[in-house]
């Protein structure tokens, strides 16, 4: 493992900086536990990395952080840090203050993040000390504030709805085989979204009651469409008091009929080979139905 590098930048006057790099390591994953170096200004800088291993837990476990962090412990995923802290000093240790600290608590019930949580206000702190361990929990410094939330993965484990804290909700659909994300919805949870292009194995939160796809006819986005005539296509789980937006390409130029659409709408857009874009404004739903007999996209 590295033990340590020197960097060495040399000016026109023919004079030399050297700054040395130090890697003491974690014995529990053989991981730096502890970076040391210095910056230009001759001041100690030192970056302290904490993992799973390196908190004590037993007993019947009583918050959410410390369950994460067993969860991870339990399988065996030790490289991920928990805690990551920076400290700067005088060459002669004087004037010591942590600069910079991030927190990560994992999901309870899977090994996947759940809140990035950021040292705040960064650069103030003289007296700040990490993480307390007790045995049943795990409690992080009053200093943190919330970054990002995780909010929920799908059975795979892939992201499907996220968020800066106190901000606005992004929101994923993943498909082929659940390996890539094919649609994401800003302001709107999981929940409230639904898309396919009917290209391949996934539905995108549709209901779509056949199998059978068209992939003869021209079409307008990709390589294949769906014959309503097949069945209606259906998204439940939408609450009446919200608006939503219901989209798609027919090879018709008559929109749908669509419960719920409100006044000035649907709105018709381009029509390419054939094939017209349309696009609805619904409210006082529950769910939507699409249904007819002609090819939608």
């Amino acid at each position: 493992s590295l033990d340590s590098t020197i960097s060495e930048t040399f000016h026109n006057s023919g004079n030399e900086v050297k700054i040395p790099t130090y890697y003491p390591y974690n014995t529990r994953n053989l991981l730096p536990s502890i970076i040391k170096t210095v910056n230009s200004k001759n001041e100690s800088v030192t970056t302290f990395e904490i993992y799973p291993l390196d908190y004590t837990l037993s007993g019947t476990l009583t918050n959410n952080v410390a369950i994460g962090i067993y969860n991870l412990q339990n399988k065996n995923i030790i490289t991920p840090p928990i805690e990551v802290y920076n400290q700067k000093s005088n060459p002669d240790g004087s004037n010591s203050r942590t600069v910079s600290a991030v927190f990560n608590t994992y999901k309870s019930y899977v090994p996947l993040l759940d809140t990035i949580y950021k040292l705040d206000p960064e650069g103030a702190i003289t007296a700040f000390s990490p993480a307390t361990v007790t045995n049943t929990s795990v409690v992080k410094n009053s200093n943190y504030l919330p970054l990002l939330d995780f909010d929920k993965y799908d059975l795979v484990g892939n992201l499907i709805q996220q968020r800066k804290s106190n901000d606005i909700i992004h929101s994923y659909i993943w498909d082929y085989n659940k390996t890539y994300p094919i649609a994401e919805a800003v302001n709107a949870d999981s929940a409230s979204i639904a898309y396919t292009s009917f290209e391949s194995d996934g539905s995108g939160n549709w209901v779509i009651p056949s199998s059978l796809r068209d992939s003869v006819s021209v079409t307008v986005t990709g390589r294949k469409s769906y014959n309503l005539s097949n069945g209606t296509i259906s998204k439940g789980g939408l609450t009446s008091g919200n608006s939503y937006i219901v989209s798609y390409w027919i090879k018709s130029t008559t929109p749908l009929s669509i419960s719920g659409t409100i006044s000035g709408y649907p709105v018709k857009g381009k029509t390419i080979s054939g094939w017209t874009y349309f696009e609805h404004k619904i409210t006082g739903q529950t769910s939507v139905a699409i249904s007819g007999s002609i090819y939608i996209d």
